[in-house]
């Protein structure tokens, strides 16, 4: 494993180092590899960081780069850069503390319905789709649907391993969701491909933009909540 060492951000609001769970834990030919983000919230704030202005991050778990979501809501203003979830996790309102870990749960539970609903209209479903959005090949509709209800039910059961084990995780529980909600938007893509044979799929690329979407909007709709549960906080401690 190669040593890395830690470089400094860049921009107006950049700072003079970066702790340990921003650099990943190995690089190899420059490509950065790091596995902690399965288990380490910290190392999944890397996803969304609104301090740090670098559009691509170190992936917190597998190999290459991420999207920093909180990056680009900075740059659409849709944040400031010092609305930072780690700094914000314990002002989120209860109620909705409460919701954000069975919410990967209902997306899990949506990819099942979308399969079961797309299963009994076909005995045979495209396997995936090219990089230009073409079906592939073809199996029995079982074993085609069983990659994205591994996904959306794997991500479910970790979100909720990680929320008992370290409480709130808001990137993780995101990231989780989106991940459901893309799977399920793939389901319906590849029922819909089965009918439109040799045809290019407009909505497997909108299940691919779901995941974005959705992670970086629920991310940023709980930090606003949180930031008006701090106004009101501090008006009543005054």
């Amino acid at each position: 494993m190669t040593t890395t060492t830690s470089t400094p951000h860049h921009g107006p609001h950049a700072t003079t180092s970066t702790l340990p769970e921003e650099e990943p834990q190995a690089r190899i030919l420059g490509i950065p590899i790091d596995v902690r983000g399965v288990s380490e919230p910290a190392v999944r704030l890397r996803m969304f960081d609104p301090e740090n202005p670098d559009l691509l991050v170190p992936r917190a778990a597998g190999v290459g780069w991420d999207l920093n979501f909180g990056a680009l809501a900075v740059r659409l203003g849709l944040i400031r850069h010092d609305d930072s979830p780690g700094d914000l996790t314990a002002h989120i309102p209860p109620a909705l503390a409460r919701t954000l870990p069975a919410l990967p749960v209902v997306a899990a539970a949506a990819t099942s319905v979308a399969a079961l609903a797309v299963a009994a209209r076909h005995d045979r479903l495209p396997t995936g789709f090219t990089a230009t959005f073409l079906p592939k090949g073809d199996d029995a509709a079982w074993r085609a649907l069983l990659p994205p209800l591994t996904i959306a039910w794997g991500a479910a059961a970790w979100s909720v391993v990680t929320h008992r084990r370290s409480g709130i995780d808001l990137v993780g529980a995101a990231g989780a969701t989106g991940l459901g909600a893309m799977t399920t938007a793939l389901v319906a893509a590849t029922g819909r491909a089965a009918t439109r044979r040799g045809r290019r799929s407009l909505l497997a690329g909108g299940a691919l933009l779901s995941y974005p979407i959705l992670t970086g909007g629920i991310i940023v709709a709980t930090l606003k909540a949180a930031l008006v549960r701090l106004k009101e906080e501090l008006r009543a401690a005054r």
